[in-house]
């Protein structure tokens, strides 16, 4: 019955170390490369009729080369609408409204440009690092209210600790993935 207790914190931790994965590729995508890329949309909501819905509902998303996106709204009406969303979510791009479409051109990075990108990569390894060791804090927390043995405890506590060194290899893996994109001319 302990083990079955202890397999339950420890599926549930898994489940929030995945939630901060999934925190750590979206705060990633956000951060520009230099190179035109769809995925930097996913998150983004444009207030659509009242509605907060993502943009990929509402427009066409192309790359049309390397440096340029072309965003088409389904409905020519709401083309402010996206471009005040692209403004008000902090992606630091310069929509041009060319009245049935959105052209974005993707500017190229300067040295000084990588250098603070590199550092908020760096802040969002700690945090989602951070996150992870939390959230293990409260497993072992939680498995110190059940009864086991003394081999048991010892047991789980370096499964957790292997998992646990898991997840942050994984998070510095993007992250060190996510710089070389960045630094790479």
């Amino acid at each position: 019955m302990d083990n079955e207790q202890v397999n339950e914190i420890i599926k549930n931790g898994n489940k929030s170390c995945d939630d901060v994965l999934d925190y750590q590729k979206k705060e990633l995508i956000k951060i520009s490369t230099g190179k035109a890329s769809a995925n930097i949309f996913d998150e983004l909501q444009v207030d659509y009729y009242g509605e907060k819905t993502p943009l990929y509902q509402t427009s066409s998303i192309k790359v049309i080369d390397a440096t340029t996106i072309v965003i088409s709204p389904y409905d020519k009406n709401t083309v402010k609408d996206v471009v005040a969303a692209i403004n008000n979510a902090h992606l630091e791009l310069k929509p041009q409204d060319e009245g049935d479409k959105i052209r974005i051109n993707i500017p190229p990075l300067t040295e000084e440009r990588r250098l603070e990108l590199t550092k908020r990569v760096k802040e969002v390894d700690e945090q989602s690092k951070v996150k992870i060791r939390q959230i293990r804090h409260d497993i072992l927390k939680k498995i110190k209210n059940i009864e086991l043995s003394e081999n048991e405890e010892k047991y789980w506590n370096e499964e957790i600790e292997k998992n646990i060194k898991n997840y942050i290899s994984k998070i510095e893996t993007k992250s060190s993935e996510k710089n070389k994109e960045i630094t790479t001319i």
